[in-house]
């Protein structure tokens, strides 16, 4: 059978298909370097593009997990060891004295003690109400509590909060399997119905609001 033949485009002399170099003028019959390197460049820049993509791809599912995660709020177990889930997590309403656990945090704010404010503190209800605040890390890694997280209310009028010998409980990073505990203070008259919300996480709009009497 005659071998196939194609045409030289140096000369346009007829040569063996399979022949690299033309037997007529000499020239190279295979593919040009030059191409060969565009295509190459071309097969190394869509490998390129699609290992981005994939990472980006990655990166951007994490994140999208991570926001949706911090949107949703802390988790919300009551005191009857309950999780609450959905609306009933986002505005929890529970007794002053209730132990609750948020996320890896177990926080129980006691009944609030009436004491005079001291010689160097002015007030204007001469009353302050101290609340003693307990929350033990069961997480695995750091987690955070404030005096700053807590606002406390009276017919719905925000209260001033007392800074004064002893009630010390203000910024508190907790370590995992550790407690910390401390009083807080704020400018009340006694007898008041109050209700003390707790915000975890200043990234949402989440409230725990514990209700009582001083």
């Amino acid at each position: 059978m005659a071998e196939k033949l194609k045409t030289c485009k140096s000369c346009g002399k007829e040569v063996a298909k399979s022949a690299k170099k033309c037997p007529h003028c000499g020239a190279r019959l295979g593919m040009a370097t030059w191409l060969k390197v565009i295509i190459v460049l071309i097969v190394i820049g869509v490998i390129g593009a699609v290992a981005m993509y994939s990472c980006t791809a990655a990166t951007v599912n994490t994140v999208d997990k991570a926001v949706k995660s911090v949107s949703n709020g802390s988790d919300i177990k009551g005191p009857d060891g309950k999780v609450l889930t959905g609306d009933a997590a986002k505005k929890p309403t529970f007794n002053i004295g209730d132990t609750i656990t948020v996320d890896d945090l177990q926080l129980t704010v006691s009944a609030p003690v009436n004491k005079a404010p001291d010689e160097y503190t002015t007030t204007k209800n001469k009353n302050v109400a101290v609340f003693h605040v307990k929350a033990t890390n069961n997480g695995s890694s750091q987690a955070y509590i404030s005096s700053g997280d807590f606002n406390l209310y009276v017919n719905g009028t925000k209260c001033d909060p007392v800074y004064m010998d002893g009630v010390d409980f203000s910024a508190e990073d907790v370590n995992s399997g550790k407690t910390v505990e401390g009083d807080m203070g704020f400018d009340i008259p006694k007898g008041s119905s109050f209700e003390l919300v707790y915000s975890p996480n200043f990234l949402t709009d989440q409230e725990i609001t514990f209700k009582g009497t001083n």
